[in-house]
Protein backbone atom coordinates (compact mmCIF):
# COMPACT_ATOMS: atom_id res chain seq x y z
CA UNK A 1 0.00 0.00 0.00
CA UNK A 2 2.91 2.35 0.77
CA UNK A 3 4.50 1.68 -2.34
CA UNK A 4 0.81 3.28 -4.29
CA UNK A 5 1.18 5.88 -1.96
CA UNK A 6 4.58 6.80 -3.39
CA UNK A 7 3.68 6.23 -6.89
CA UNK A 8 1.12 8.53 -6.96
CA UNK A 9 2.99 11.31 -5.09
CA UNK A 10 5.65 11.03 -7.67
CA UNK A 11 2.93 11.32 -10.46
CA UNK A 12 1.41 13.93 -8.55
CA UNK A 13 4.99 15.85 -8.58
CA UNK A 14 5.63 14.73 -12.34
CA UNK A 15 2.15 17.20 -13.43
CA UNK A 16 3.43 19.56 -11.32
CA UNK A 17 6.87 19.86 -12.88
CA UNK A 18 5.01 19.18 -16.21
CA UNK A 19 3.20 22.59 -15.55
CA UNK A 20 6.36 24.45 -15.14
CA UNK A 21 8.07 23.03 -17.80
CA UNK A 22 5.13 24.04 -19.94
CA UNK A 23 5.20 27.54 -18.76
CA UNK A 24 8.88 28.30 -19.05
CA UNK A 25 8.20 29.80 -22.97
CA UNK A 26 5.66 32.05 -21.72
CA UNK A 27 3.06 29.84 -23.51
CA UNK A 28 1.07 26.75 -23.66
CA UNK A 29 0.58 25.20 -26.57
CA UNK A 30 -2.35 23.28 -27.67
CA UNK A 31 -0.57 19.97 -28.05
CA UNK A 32 1.10 20.42 -24.50
CA UNK A 33 -2.11 21.10 -23.34
CA UNK A 34 -3.44 18.17 -24.95
CA UNK A 35 -1.01 16.25 -23.00
CA UNK A 36 -2.09 17.92 -19.58
CA UNK A 37 -5.23 16.71 -20.00
CA UNK A 38 -5.04 13.43 -20.31
CA UNK A 39 -2.54 13.49 -17.69
CA UNK A 40 -4.54 15.23 -15.64
CA UNK A 41 -7.18 12.87 -16.39
CA UNK A 42 -5.30 9.38 -15.79
CA UNK A 43 -3.83 10.46 -12.48
CA UNK A 44 -7.22 11.42 -11.21
CA UNK A 45 -8.54 8.05 -12.53
CA UNK A 46 -5.19 6.24 -10.56
CA UNK A 47 -6.00 8.40 -7.29
CA UNK A 48 -9.88 7.53 -7.62
CA UNK A 49 -9.29 3.99 -7.78
CA UNK A 50 -5.95 4.11 -5.09
CA UNK A 51 -9.17 5.22 -2.72
CA UNK A 52 -11.18 2.62 -3.52
CA UNK A 53 -8.63 -0.10 -3.08
CA UNK A 54 -7.13 1.65 0.29
CA UNK A 55 -10.78 1.25 1.82
CA UNK A 56 -10.46 -2.16 3.73
CA UNK A 57 -6.48 -1.56 4.22
CA UNK A 58 -5.28 -4.49 1.88
CA UNK A 59 -4.52 -3.66 -1.98
CA UNK A 60 -5.30 -7.32 -3.25
CA UNK A 61 -3.20 -8.91 -5.93
CA UNK A 62 -6.62 -7.68 -8.53
CA UNK A 63 -6.69 -4.28 -7.02
CA UNK A 64 -2.45 -4.32 -7.59
CA UNK A 65 -2.85 -5.25 -11.25
CA UNK A 66 -5.92 -2.87 -11.94
CA UNK A 67 -2.94 0.20 -10.08
CA UNK A 68 -0.31 -1.17 -12.35
CA UNK A 69 -3.04 -0.83 -15.76
CA UNK A 70 -3.95 2.60 -14.75
CA UNK A 71 0.24 3.58 -14.56
CA UNK A 72 0.56 2.48 -17.68
CA UNK A 73 -2.47 4.31 -19.48
CA UNK A 74 -1.05 7.23 -17.64
CA UNK A 75 2.48 6.76 -19.47
CA UNK A 76 1.06 5.40 -22.92
CA UNK A 77 -1.65 7.99 -22.87
CA UNK A 78 0.88 10.99 -22.90
CA UNK A 79 3.14 9.57 -25.45
CA UNK A 80 -0.08 8.87 -27.60
CA UNK A 81 -1.55 12.21 -27.06
CA UNK A 82 1.53 13.35 -27.92
CA UNK A 83 1.47 11.35 -31.31
CA UNK A 84 -1.76 11.94 -32.02
CA UNK A 85 -1.25 14.77 -34.73
CA UNK A 86 1.84 12.15 -35.97
CA UNK A 87 3.72 14.89 -35.38
CA UNK A 88 5.96 15.47 -31.94
CA UNK A 89 7.76 18.55 -31.13
CA UNK A 90 10.56 19.83 -28.78
CA UNK A 91 8.34 20.84 -26.49
CA UNK A 92 6.31 17.68 -26.45
CA UNK A 93 9.32 15.74 -25.90
CA UNK A 94 10.05 17.50 -22.89
CA UNK A 95 6.89 17.43 -21.27
CA UNK A 96 7.32 13.43 -22.48
CA UNK A 97 10.45 13.34 -20.84
CA UNK A 98 9.93 15.45 -17.48
CA UNK A 99 7.03 12.79 -16.98
CA UNK A 100 8.99 10.13 -17.41
CA UNK A 101 12.06 11.06 -15.08
CA UNK A 102 10.02 12.20 -11.93
CA UNK A 103 7.63 9.42 -12.12
CA UNK A 104 10.54 6.86 -12.26
CA UNK A 105 14.06 8.94 -11.97
CA UNK A 106 16.17 5.62 -13.81
CA UNK A 107 13.74 5.33 -16.83
CA UNK A 108 15.81 5.93 -20.30
CA UNK A 109 13.90 7.98 -22.34
CA UNK A 110 16.36 8.27 -25.23
CA UNK A 111 14.27 6.73 -27.11
CA UNK A 112 12.16 9.55 -27.75
CA UNK A 113 14.34 11.80 -29.53
CA UNK A 114 13.63 9.39 -32.69
CA UNK A 115 10.21 10.76 -32.35
CA UNK A 116 11.12 14.02 -32.92
CA UNK A 117 10.02 16.50 -35.69
CA UNK A 118 12.48 18.76 -36.17
CA UNK A 119 10.62 22.23 -36.42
Amino acid sequence: MKLEKQKLDRLKKAMESIMEKAKEDGKITEDEQAIIDVLEETISNFEQYLEVAMEDGIIDEEEREKLHHLEEEIMSGSYFEAMKDEIITQDEILLLKTLYHVAYPNADTEWLDSDLIRE
